[in-house]
Protein backbone atom coordinates (compact mmCIF):
# COMPACT_ATOMS: atom_id res chain seq x y z
CA UNK A 1 0.00 0.00 0.00
CA UNK A 2 1.40 3.68 -1.04
CA UNK A 3 1.17 6.12 2.20
CA UNK A 4 0.45 9.65 1.68
CA UNK A 5 1.64 12.22 3.75
CA UNK A 6 -0.59 14.96 4.95
CA UNK A 7 0.11 18.39 4.38
CA UNK A 8 0.82 18.81 7.77
CA UNK A 9 3.13 15.49 7.98
CA UNK A 10 5.01 16.94 5.24
CA UNK A 11 5.68 20.34 6.14
CA UNK A 12 7.31 18.67 9.42
CA UNK A 13 9.64 16.12 7.66
CA UNK A 14 10.91 19.61 5.55
CA UNK A 15 11.13 21.43 8.80
CA UNK A 16 13.51 18.09 10.40
CA UNK A 17 15.08 16.95 7.27
CA UNK A 18 15.54 20.00 5.09
CA UNK A 19 18.37 18.95 2.81
CA UNK A 20 16.77 15.93 2.20
CA UNK A 21 13.37 16.66 1.10
CA UNK A 22 13.66 19.73 -0.79
CA UNK A 23 13.41 18.50 -4.38
CA UNK A 24 15.55 19.96 -6.51
CA UNK A 25 17.84 20.80 -4.35
CA UNK A 26 21.33 18.81 -4.01
CA UNK A 27 21.89 17.54 -0.19
CA UNK A 28 25.46 18.42 -0.58
CA UNK A 29 25.01 22.14 -2.33
CA UNK A 30 27.55 24.50 -0.88
CA UNK A 31 25.83 27.35 0.66
CA UNK A 32 26.81 31.06 -0.59
CA UNK A 33 27.88 34.18 1.06
CA UNK A 34 24.41 36.03 2.61
CA UNK A 35 23.28 39.03 -0.28
CA UNK A 36 19.58 40.13 -1.63
CA UNK A 37 20.22 37.73 -4.75
CA UNK A 38 21.66 34.27 -2.90
CA UNK A 39 19.70 34.78 0.24
CA UNK A 40 16.45 34.47 -1.60
CA UNK A 41 14.02 31.66 0.19
CA UNK A 42 13.80 27.77 -0.79
CA UNK A 43 9.98 26.88 -0.55
CA UNK A 44 9.10 24.47 1.53
CA UNK A 45 5.48 24.49 1.81
CA UNK A 46 2.89 26.99 1.18
CA UNK A 47 3.09 29.24 3.91
CA UNK A 48 7.08 28.37 5.09
CA UNK A 49 10.39 29.19 3.23
CA UNK A 50 14.13 28.21 3.83
CA UNK A 51 16.98 30.53 3.78
CA UNK A 52 20.49 29.21 3.60
CA UNK A 53 23.11 31.92 5.30
CA UNK A 54 26.99 31.46 5.13
CA UNK A 55 27.66 34.11 8.42
CA UNK A 56 30.56 36.26 7.24
CA UNK A 57 31.33 36.95 11.10
CA UNK A 58 32.03 33.26 12.50
CA UNK A 59 32.08 31.10 9.35
CA UNK A 60 29.40 29.08 9.66
CA UNK A 61 26.16 28.28 7.74
CA UNK A 62 23.25 28.20 9.07
CA UNK A 63 19.66 27.20 8.17
CA UNK A 64 16.70 29.72 8.66
CA UNK A 65 13.43 28.33 8.19
CA UNK A 66 10.68 30.47 8.12
CA UNK A 67 6.70 29.88 9.46
CA UNK A 68 4.58 32.67 8.27
CA UNK A 69 1.35 32.83 9.72
CA UNK A 70 -1.74 31.75 8.43
CA UNK A 71 -3.10 34.45 5.53
CA UNK A 72 0.08 36.45 5.23
CA UNK A 73 -0.13 37.43 1.89
CA UNK A 74 3.63 37.15 0.30
CA UNK A 75 2.57 38.74 -2.64
CA UNK A 76 1.03 41.96 -1.56
CA UNK A 77 2.98 45.55 -2.58
CA UNK A 78 0.45 47.89 -0.38
CA UNK A 79 2.51 50.21 2.15
CA UNK A 80 -0.55 49.39 4.60
CA UNK A 81 -0.37 45.32 4.92
CA UNK A 82 -0.22 43.76 8.33
CA UNK A 83 2.96 43.18 9.78
CA UNK A 84 4.01 40.15 12.62
CA UNK A 85 6.43 40.13 15.26
CA UNK A 86 8.89 37.51 15.07
CA UNK A 87 9.81 34.47 17.40
CA UNK A 88 13.27 33.25 16.91
CA UNK A 89 13.84 30.00 17.94
CA UNK A 90 17.28 28.30 18.30
CA UNK A 91 17.88 24.69 17.64
CA UNK A 92 14.85 25.44 15.01
CA UNK A 93 14.39 22.32 13.34
CA UNK A 94 13.20 20.29 16.78
CA UNK A 95 11.54 23.45 17.84
CA UNK A 96 9.74 23.77 15.20
CA UNK A 97 8.39 20.15 15.04
CA UNK A 98 7.41 20.67 18.50
CA UNK A 99 5.45 23.56 17.74
CA UNK A 100 3.57 21.69 15.15
CA UNK A 101 2.61 18.80 17.26
CA UNK A 102 1.44 20.35 20.26
CA UNK A 103 0.00 23.03 18.37
CA UNK A 104 -2.53 20.67 16.50
CA UNK A 105 -2.67 18.25 19.49
CA UNK A 106 -3.76 21.38 22.28
CA UNK A 107 -6.85 22.99 23.12
CA UNK A 108 -5.49 25.89 24.77
CA UNK A 109 -5.40 28.48 22.41
CA UNK A 110 -2.07 30.77 21.01
CA UNK A 111 -1.78 33.72 18.55
CA UNK A 112 -1.61 32.62 15.42
CA UNK A 113 -0.49 36.10 14.60
CA UNK A 114 3.14 35.34 14.62
CA UNK A 115 6.51 34.75 12.00
CA UNK A 116 8.53 31.91 13.32
CA UNK A 117 12.32 31.63 12.08
CA UNK A 118 13.66 28.60 13.30
CA UNK A 119 17.39 28.74 13.47
CA UNK A 120 19.53 25.91 13.34
CA UNK A 121 23.27 25.08 12.21
CA UNK A 122 23.85 23.23 8.66
CA UNK A 123 23.92 19.58 8.89
CA UNK A 124 27.88 19.52 8.32
CA UNK A 125 28.67 20.99 11.82
CA UNK A 126 25.47 19.86 13.73
CA UNK A 127 28.17 19.96 17.16
CA UNK A 128 28.53 24.08 17.01
CA UNK A 129 25.66 25.31 18.43
CA UNK A 130 27.32 24.29 21.62
CA UNK A 131 29.66 26.97 20.87
CA UNK A 132 27.20 29.53 19.48
CA UNK A 133 24.92 29.33 22.36
CA UNK A 134 27.64 29.17 25.39
CA UNK A 135 29.35 32.52 26.78
CA UNK A 136 33.41 32.54 27.42
CA UNK A 137 34.13 30.40 30.32
CA UNK A 138 37.48 30.57 32.62
CA UNK A 139 38.17 27.43 32.62
CA UNK A 140 40.76 26.59 31.05
CA UNK A 141 40.34 23.14 30.19
CA UNK A 142 36.86 23.67 28.89
CA UNK A 143 38.26 27.01 27.20
CA UNK A 144 41.05 25.23 25.21
CA UNK A 145 38.72 22.64 24.17
CA UNK A 146 38.27 22.32 20.46
CA UNK A 147 36.05 20.68 18.01
CA UNK A 148 36.98 18.55 14.85
CA UNK A 149 37.86 21.46 12.57
CA UNK A 150 40.24 22.50 15.02
CA UNK A 151 37.44 25.60 16.20
CA UNK A 152 36.85 26.56 20.20
CA UNK A 153 33.83 23.72 21.37
CA UNK A 154 32.63 26.30 23.61
CA UNK A 155 32.54 30.12 24.10
CA UNK A 156 30.65 31.57 20.62
CA UNK A 157 27.73 33.04 21.88
CA UNK A 158 29.16 36.89 21.41
CA UNK A 159 30.00 36.12 17.49
CA UNK A 160 26.69 34.14 17.62
CA UNK A 161 24.83 37.28 18.85
CA UNK A 162 26.23 39.30 16.57
CA UNK A 163 25.23 36.86 13.77
CA UNK A 164 21.63 37.55 14.90
CA UNK A 165 22.20 40.79 15.09
CA UNK A 166 23.66 41.95 11.90
CA UNK A 167 22.64 39.00 9.78
CA UNK A 168 19.86 36.83 10.40
CA UNK A 169 17.37 39.58 12.11
CA UNK A 170 18.32 41.93 8.71
CA UNK A 171 17.70 39.19 6.71
CA UNK A 172 14.44 38.01 8.01
CA UNK A 173 13.40 42.03 8.44
CA UNK A 174 14.07 42.87 4.86
CA UNK A 175 12.54 39.78 3.23
CA UNK A 176 9.50 39.88 5.63
CA UNK A 177 6.50 42.29 6.67
CA UNK A 178 7.72 42.52 10.28
CA UNK A 179 7.45 44.77 13.48
CA UNK A 180 10.06 45.72 15.90
CA UNK A 181 8.30 43.25 18.28
CA UNK A 182 10.79 40.63 18.36
CA UNK A 183 11.15 37.30 20.58
CA UNK A 184 13.74 34.82 21.33
CA UNK A 185 13.45 30.94 22.50
CA UNK A 186 16.48 28.74 23.69
CA UNK A 187 16.22 25.53 25.34
CA UNK A 188 18.61 23.89 27.73
CA UNK A 189 22.43 25.48 26.00
CA UNK A 190 19.68 27.87 24.21
CA UNK A 191 18.22 28.88 27.36
CA UNK A 192 21.69 29.65 28.40
CA UNK A 193 21.93 32.03 25.11
CA UNK A 194 18.66 33.64 25.53
CA UNK A 195 19.56 34.47 28.98
CA UNK A 196 23.01 35.67 27.66
CA UNK A 197 21.23 37.34 24.89
CA UNK A 198 19.10 39.53 27.41
CA UNK A 199 22.08 40.77 30.01
CA UNK A 200 23.89 41.70 26.93
CA UNK A 201 21.76 43.32 24.42
CA UNK A 202 18.64 43.84 25.91
CA UNK A 203 17.14 46.37 23.10
CA UNK A 204 17.50 43.06 20.65
CA UNK A 205 14.25 41.46 21.82
CA UNK A 206 11.10 42.32 23.92
CA UNK A 207 10.13 38.72 24.59
CA UNK A 208 12.59 36.14 25.91
CA UNK A 209 11.41 32.20 26.10
CA UNK A 210 14.25 30.38 28.50
CA UNK A 211 13.51 26.91 28.75
CA UNK A 212 15.32 24.20 30.76
CA UNK A 213 18.12 26.87 30.78
CA UNK A 214 21.88 25.51 31.54
CA UNK A 215 22.30 28.39 33.62
CA UNK A 216 24.78 26.33 35.50
CA UNK A 217 27.48 27.83 32.68
CA UNK A 218 30.87 29.04 34.41
CA UNK A 219 29.69 29.09 38.04
CA UNK A 220 26.11 30.19 37.08
CA UNK A 221 27.67 33.69 35.63
CA UNK A 222 24.14 34.74 34.56
CA UNK A 223 22.42 34.68 37.96
CA UNK A 224 25.94 36.45 39.09
CA UNK A 225 25.35 39.24 36.69
CA UNK A 226 21.77 40.05 37.44
CA UNK A 227 21.29 41.96 40.42
CA UNK A 228 24.17 44.21 39.11
CA UNK A 229 21.74 44.50 35.31
CA UNK A 230 18.80 44.57 37.58
CA UNK A 231 20.20 48.21 39.07
CA UNK A 232 20.76 49.70 35.21
CA UNK A 233 17.16 48.56 34.27
CA UNK A 234 14.57 50.71 36.60
CA UNK A 235 12.23 49.82 33.79
CA UNK A 236 12.18 46.97 31.98
CA UNK A 237 8.98 46.13 29.52
CA UNK A 238 9.67 42.66 28.69
CA UNK A 239 8.25 39.47 28.77
CA UNK A 240 10.16 36.66 30.12
CA UNK A 241 9.03 33.20 30.29
CA UNK A 242 10.52 30.67 32.54
CA UNK A 243 10.12 27.10 32.49
CA UNK A 244 11.58 23.33 33.40
CA UNK A 245 10.22 20.21 33.19
CA UNK A 246 9.40 18.53 36.88
CA UNK A 247 11.30 15.62 36.34
CA UNK A 248 14.13 17.19 35.11
CA UNK A 249 17.42 17.00 36.49
CA UNK A 250 17.23 18.80 40.02
CA UNK A 251 20.55 21.05 39.48
CA UNK A 252 18.49 22.22 35.98
CA UNK A 253 15.24 22.91 38.47
CA UNK A 254 17.12 24.71 41.16
CA UNK A 255 19.36 26.95 38.58
CA UNK A 256 16.15 27.87 36.51
CA UNK A 257 14.39 29.06 40.11
CA UNK A 258 17.36 30.67 41.40
CA UNK A 259 17.60 32.83 38.21
CA UNK A 260 13.59 33.66 38.61
CA UNK A 261 14.16 34.76 42.24
CA UNK A 262 17.14 36.91 41.15
CA UNK A 263 14.60 38.32 38.94
CA UNK A 264 11.86 38.71 41.65
CA UNK A 265 14.60 39.97 44.21
CA UNK A 266 15.65 43.00 41.86
CA UNK A 267 11.81 43.50 41.22
CA UNK A 268 11.27 43.79 44.66
CA UNK A 269 14.07 46.31 45.00
CA UNK A 270 12.65 48.73 42.40
CA UNK A 271 13.68 47.85 39.14
CA UNK A 272 12.17 46.37 36.59
CA UNK A 273 8.71 48.05 36.14
CA UNK A 274 6.83 47.04 33.53
CA UNK A 275 8.19 43.45 33.34
CA UNK A 276 5.84 40.60 32.47
CA UNK A 277 7.44 37.21 34.16
CA UNK A 278 5.86 33.79 33.89
CA UNK A 279 7.33 30.44 35.77
CA UNK A 280 6.60 26.87 35.33
CA UNK A 281 7.04 23.65 36.12
CA UNK A 282 5.52 21.78 33.61
CA UNK A 283 4.21 18.62 35.34
CA UNK A 284 5.54 15.19 34.20
CA UNK A 285 7.96 16.36 31.08
CA UNK A 286 11.74 15.69 30.90
CA UNK A 287 14.30 18.06 29.72
CA UNK A 288 13.74 16.95 25.59
CA UNK A 289 10.44 17.41 25.86
CA UNK A 290 8.64 18.86 23.18
CA UNK A 291 6.03 20.78 25.16
CA UNK A 292 8.29 23.36 26.36
CA UNK A 293 8.20 25.11 22.82
CA UNK A 294 4.79 25.10 23.02
CA UNK A 295 4.05 25.91 26.68
CA UNK A 296 6.46 28.88 25.56
CA UNK A 297 4.66 29.97 22.73
CA UNK A 298 1.23 30.24 24.87
CA UNK A 299 3.18 31.95 27.30
CA UNK A 300 4.64 34.67 25.07
CA UNK A 301 1.76 35.16 22.54
CA UNK A 302 -1.32 34.22 24.46
CA UNK A 303 -4.63 34.64 22.61
CA UNK A 304 -5.83 36.09 25.29
CA UNK A 305 -3.73 39.14 26.16
CA UNK A 306 -5.62 40.51 29.22
CA UNK A 307 -3.96 37.44 31.31
CA UNK A 308 -0.55 38.37 30.75
CA UNK A 309 -0.13 40.76 34.00
CA UNK A 310 3.16 42.85 34.52
CA UNK A 311 5.12 41.72 38.11
CA UNK A 312 3.36 44.76 39.80
CA UNK A 313 -0.07 43.40 39.13
CA UNK A 314 0.66 39.61 39.78
CA UNK A 315 1.32 37.89 43.25
CA UNK A 316 4.38 35.78 41.53
CA UNK A 317 7.43 38.08 43.44
CA UNK A 318 5.62 37.76 46.55
CA UNK A 319 5.73 33.52 46.11
CA UNK A 320 8.29 31.33 47.65
CA UNK A 321 9.88 28.51 45.48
Amino acid sequence: MRHRHSPTLRAVLLLLFPPLALSGVPSGATAQPPSEATAKPLPLFSNGHLHILRSQINGRTYNVGIMLPVGYDALTQRADAMRYPTLYVLDGTVMLFASFTRGFLSSRPVSSNVIVVGISSATEHPNRRLSDYSPPIQDTAWSNSRSADGSPTYGGADAFLRVLKEEIIPLVERTYRTTRDRGIHGHSMGGLFAAYAMLEAPDLFTRYAITSPSLWWNDRMIITREPEFGKQHPAFPKHVFLSVGSVENPMMSAVMYQFAARLCASFNSGFYKGLILTVESIPGEEHQSPVHHWRAMRALYPADTTKSKPLAESQLCASSW
